[in-house]
């Protein structure tokens, strides 16, 4: 019978090369061994969320939550149901036990909630069902100030420039703007005026909708050369929206600014950052999936902007 160990200890080189390329392989096995420091976790949970603005908690509760929450406690594996209604939106949550395909659990919510479409109300967004997948959330906060940019310039900035900046990083999925302006073109409605013309805000706002319009018009021929045509029916600015015609049951027409007071202005703020207690704008990166590092975007900052990075940056809702 042979024997290893004598084997070994009466020729010692062959032991030794063959320890030293061992332990040569496992360490070069460490180094390229993956390893995400934020893993991608998938649960066997499915989400549904169903849109009908303008509806409060309570009429979504009765006509669309408590029907959902019916339809899909039947499927088979469900560990447990939960919801969340708020206005204009509800969320039903379905979760299954850990042996349950989640391909085969979202197939079976979206047959559920379909069973069911014809008892929602008519006027609700297409219902969507998605997997919950969480790929790691927010990573890095930035804030950002300049001695140079006014809020709205800055906001714009950074959803302009430094957002195009960051999608060009391999890993980086989103990036959200936290803080800021946003730009709103908004429109008062008098209510007397409407009583003495005869209209109701309804009917203001559907013929409103109808103007933010653009649609694809086909093709033509001009100078042997064929081009797109499409048809544009949106407005450019605030002024465009004063002088637009409003429709009457009578067949007359009044203009806009008539009958309301239109107003190109900032919206109202819902949310502030805050770097060491003063206002600044900010911005969350998330990285994409499979994905476990973030390159710093602090060198991605164009020379001219004069502005500086800071990090971490908290926020707050106002």
């Amino acid at each position: 019978m042979f024997n290893v160990s004598a084997w070994a200890i009466r020729r010692p080189l062959p032991a030794l090369m063959i320890f030293f390329v061992l332990c040569v392989a496992g360490i070069y096995g460490f180094i390229k061994l993956p390893i995400s420091r934020f893993p991608d976790i998938a649960f066997p949970m499915v989400a549904t969320t169903i849109s009908l603005p303008g509806a409060a908690p309570s009429q979504l509760e009765a006509e669309v939550t408590r029907k959902v929450e019916d339809a899909v406690a039947t499927i088979s594996g469900v560990k447990r149901v939960m919801s969340s209604v708020n206005e204009g939106t509800s969320t039903t949550t379905i979760e299954f036990q850990l042996e349950v395909d989640v391909q085969v659990a979202l197939d079976d919510v979206r047959d559920a909630v379909s069973r069911i479409r014809m008892d929602l109300p008519v006027d609700i967004q297409e219902p969507v069902i998605a997997k919950v997948e969480v790929v790691g959330g927010t990573l890095l906060t930035y804030a950002i100030e300049s001695q140079r940019m006014q809020p709205d310039e800055l906001s714009w900035f950074v959803d302009r420039i430094v957002s195009k900046a960051m999608y060009g990083i391999k890993g980086i999925a989103t990036v959200k703007r936290i803080g800021g302006i946003e730009r709103e073109v908004r429109i008062d409605l008098d209510p007397q005026a409407l009583n003495a013309f005869g209209i109701t805000a309804g009917q203001v706002s559907q013929q409103l909708a109808r103007i933010q319009v653009e649609r694809p018009g086909g093709q033509m021929e001009w100078a042997g050369e064929r081009q797109v045509v499409r048809t544009v029916g949106t407005v450019a600015d605030a002024d465009a929206l004063r002088a637009y015609s409003i429709s009457l049951a009578d067949g007359r027409s009044v203009r806009l600014d008539s009958i309301s007071t239109i107003r190109d202005a900032a919206a109202e703020t819902s949310q502030i950052a805050l770097l060491n207690g003063k206002p600044v704008i900010g911005f969350d990166l998330s990285r994409s999936r499979g994905s476990s590092r973030l390159m710093s975007p602090s060198r991605y900052a164009p020379p001219s902007s004069n502005w500086f990075v800071s990090t971490p940056a908290s926020s707050s809702c106002s």
